[in-house]
């Protein structure tokens, strides 16, 4: 990991939440009502599966599934958002969403991925960039989390304005990330060989971007 204009680098141990307590035995109407989510669970995941994007898409809405071919929302652990040549190619998330991987192919478009829902999660392979140039994605106001061995991959490059968390055994990969958010890695999540330029302060004595390691994460200690 390389660390540029490093203003605040962090290592602490981030305790675990407390446990839940005892579930009550519940009610007929409780059940009752466990149905209709549930019900409203599988509706919403059955319109969910891995799509690619349109080369001329009606909007720059990801969660809408007109833009996608087959017509439908990458949102879910197993889904796989791809992206090859396309007319918009600035990508919003307005909902919460969730995604094993985004591709993007030989050939493809320069994208901008644009948070603005509270939180995006890569669950599984991760972002894998095929592309030959890079791809930039903005992580702000909302939360980008990384989980399970996903990473953040290589000629990706990550302007982030909110938070950007690591977990499980993900890994910043061969990334660039411009932090004036936060950034943080938990478990045991690895900054790889990724490049972290952190802004300062913006007025005088104020601290700078931080950059937060749990005590089971690791960094390169030789190129700090």
């Amino acid at each position: 990991m390389k660390l540029k204009c490093l203003t605040t680098l962090v290592m602490k141990t981030i305790p675990l939440a407390s446990p839940a307590p005892a579930v009550a035995r519940l009610s007929r109407g409780s059940v009752l009502r466990g149905v209709v989510v549930l019900i409203s669970f599988v509706a919403t995941a059955a319109f969910a599966a891995s799509a690619t994007w349109k080369a001329n898409p009606g909007s720059g809405t990801w969660n809408a599934a007109a833009n996608w071919m087959p017509a439908t929302i990458p949102n879910g652990a197993a889904d796989t958002a791809t992206f090859a040549f396309s007319n918009i190619r600035g990508v919003f998330f307005v909902a919460d969403t969730e995604v094993n991987g985004i591709v993007f192919n030989a050939g493809a478009s320069p994208f901008t991925l644009v948070n603005q829902a509270p939180t995006v999660t890569i669950s599984g392979k991760g972002i894998t960039n095929n592309s030959g140039i890079v791809q930039n994605f903005t992580p702000g106001p909302g939360q980008m989390t990384f989980t399970n061995s996903a990473t953040a991959g290589s000629l990706t490059s990550f302007t982030n304005t909110g938070a950007i968390v690591f977990a499980g055994s993900s890994s910043a990969g061969n990334a660039t990330f411009d932090n004036d958010g936060e950034l943080t890695f938990l478990n045991i999540s690895t900054a790889g060989d990724a490049t972290f330029i952190n802004e300062g302060g913006k007025v005088s004595g104020a601290g700078g971007a931080p950059v937060v390691f749990d005590t089971g994460s690791t960094v390169r200690r030789d190129e700090l």
